[in-house]
């Protein structure tokens, strides 16, 4: 792969070429982690980059909330820089590379959108869902992975996230969850009210965490990217 040209030899045509651009900062990035690159770029393993990717990605969506175009552009760079990095070092130890990524992506939207490049009816977007997750499980079968409902669910997620997805998966996999909210919420109370004869502070916490993301995915709302809003916004206050 060879180096893109100095930054006075991209003229505006460069610039607003998407394709020579990829190549260009797939070709900064072997530069950096090259013989005569730059020593902390070298040193850096996946897991140093795996840190990185999570601080950009929460960064990228503060951007997103404050709605900062200059931000969003920056923290996008960032993001899109680890993944081709992390992608590099892989590729350093003959395991996978950034296209084997672009190829998988390319085939997975292709595929599970027969809807759009095939011949395949689908009316609505609950249509489109449907069918999305019973092509994905076919694949996970095909594969000899998991095909539950935990199958989605990142492992590495904050936890109030892993539970909102997991209560999303049921609806994809036709399994609707009945939640009474007045219910639960009447058993909070209780849990409280009778602190001292049956649930300890720590259940009590528990019950309202997991009434709260219930309750966030009844109404269909985000509870960690709400709570991150909040928090944003008490730190703009203070």
């Amino acid at each position: 792969m060879g180096i893109c040209p100095p930054v006075a030899d991209i003229d505006e045509n460069y610039r607003s070429d998407e394709g020579r651009l990829f190549s260009c900062l797939m070709a900064v990035v072997d530069r950096l982690r090259g013989p005569n690159g730059c020593p902390w770029d070298r040193k850096q393993t996946e897991k140093d980059v795996k840190s990185m990717l999570l601080e950009e990605v929460y960064e990228l969506l503060s951007a997103v909330d404050a709605d900062d175009e200059g931000e969003i552009i920056e923290e996008l760079g960032d993001v899109l820089l680890l993944c081709i990095f992390l992608a590099r070092i892989y590729e350093e130890k003959n395991r996978l590379s950034i296209i084997d990524s672009l190829n998988e992506v390319i085939s997975k939207l292709i595929r599970r959108h027969p809807h759009v490049f095939g011949n395949k009816r689908l009316e609505s977007a609950d249509e489109v869902i449907e069918n999305w997750t019973r092509i994905k499980n076919d694949e996970k079968r095909i594969k000899n992975k998991r095909a539950d409902i935990w199958a989605s669910v990142p492992v590495a997620a904050p936890s109030l996230f892993q539970y909102y997805e997991y209560l999303k998966e049921h609806k994809k996999h036709g399994a609707l969850l009945e939640i009474d909210l007045n219910e639960e919420w009447t058993e909070v109370v209780k849990a409280v009210e009778d602190k001292d004869k049956d649930d300890s502070q720590r259940e009590i916490l528990l019950k309202l965490l997991l009434f709260s993301v219930r309750f966030a995915y009844k109404y269909g709302i985000n509870p960690e990217l709400t709570f991150i809003e909040e928090i944003n916004r008490i730190r703009d206050n203070s």
